[in-house]
């Protein structure tokens, strides 16, 4: 982080600010990273009031969200790294057309994501919202979960449709195969592999995923090919127990 083709990093600047503390940054990344680069300024922002004062001297930051009013005011800015796995809140004209490079922690969050993803096909299967919903209410309702459609069913052997495998989508074919769950998955380019799904289709063959599949997982990065991917045309293309 030292040292660039353009000469020294003299400026790191922070600011990441959620309403949920686990995705801001801690007190003790900017103090790490003081001791570790003497030589280099780090800012950490706990909110966004001074971003437009000291974004202008700044050759890194590290941040989710700029404004694009920002990138010509910013004339040092060499790189800005997102925390998060998605960068299309980025993708404005001032950034993409600037020298500007943009990184993201995509493959920080895909086992995380991964982990939820199953947590939720479980959640499905078994029902467990209704029966927390029957708990509270103090009824046994086995018979009441079993006669309602779609019923309580077993994983293993279900078809999960995934929709992109990126670094998200990946370790949910790792988790799903290895709960016996069949993997049918499209991407934008499927001569790159099937990274463990059983069938890849093309995009052109999105309908076939959403006909077969028990369960459809959107990992694919918001482009203006995959807005609005999921439609009534293509719900309307799904079992009925999907």
């Amino acid at each position: 982080m030292t040292r660039s083709p353009d000469g020294p990093i003299r400026k790191l600047l922070i600011f990441v600010h959620h309403r949920f503390e686990q995705w801001n940054a801690p007190d003790w990344f900017p103090s790490r990273l003081r001791q570790e680069f003497p030589q280099v300024t780090i800012v950490h922002l706990h909110d966004y009031k001074r971003v437009d004062e000291e974004i202008v001297d700044a050759e890194i930051a590290i941040s989710w969200s700029i404004r694009p009013e920002q990138i010509p005011a910013a004339k040092k800015l060499r790189w800005i790294h997102s925390p998060a796995a998605a960068v299309h809140q980025l993708m404005f004209p001032e950034l993409v057309n600037s020298d500007i490079i943009l990184t993201n922690a995509r493959e920080v969050h895909g086992p995380v994501v991964a982990e939820h993803v199953i947590a939720l096909i479980f959640a499905l299967a078994k029902k467990i919202p209704d029966s927390v919903r029957l708990q509270e209410k103090h009824v046994w309702g086995q018979q009441i979960l079993w006669d309602a459609q779609p019923r309580v069913r077993e994983v293993a052997g279900a078809t999960v449709g995934m929709v992109g495998l990126g670094s998200i989508g990946r370790p949910v074919v790792k988790s799903a195969k290895a709960l016996g769950m069949r993997v049918i998955a499209v991407r934008e380019h499927p001569e790159k592999g099937s990274e463990g799904a059983d069938v890849v289709f093309g995009p052109a063959q999105i309908g076939e995923v959403f006909r077969q599949a028990d369960y459809i997982v959107l990992a694919a990065p918001v482009t203006d090919s995959t807005k609005a991917i999921v439609n009534a045309e293509r719900l309307a293309l799904m079992k009925p127990d999907a």
